[in-house]
């Protein structure tokens, strides 16, 4: 009961919803970087330290627009971020918000 679901375009979804707070969350965007960003920061802001989000498809040689995200976000110095090479097609990323 406490996790929803949400499918269908990031951008359009976000509008619709008026969330307080996201203690984690799990980002499969569309894998370019502005839409990646785009959800990061709706995340971002209904976070406080200690919280996480999961990125999915971190994979260079398949979603660039994903790993240069990633980079950005890394650059920011508010979230650590911690990667998981399962495979060359399945590379994940945990962010925990560190302020």
């Amino acid at each position: 009961k406490n996790v929803t679901f949400l499918q269908g375009k990031s951008s359009e979804i976000i509008k619709s919803l008026s969330l307080k707070r996201i203690h984690f969350a799990f980002l499969d965007a569309h894998h370019v970087t502005r839409e990646v960003i785009n959800e990061y920061e709706f995340v971002k802001n209904r976070q406080i330290k200690g919280d996480i989000i999961f990125f999915d498809d971190v994979t260079p040689s398949l979603y660039p627009g994903v790993v240069n995200a990633i980079n950005i976000i890394k650059k920011s110095n508010i979230y650590s971020i911690e990667y998981f090479y399962l495979s060359a097609q399945r590379q994940y990323a945990i962010a925990r918000k560190i302020i």
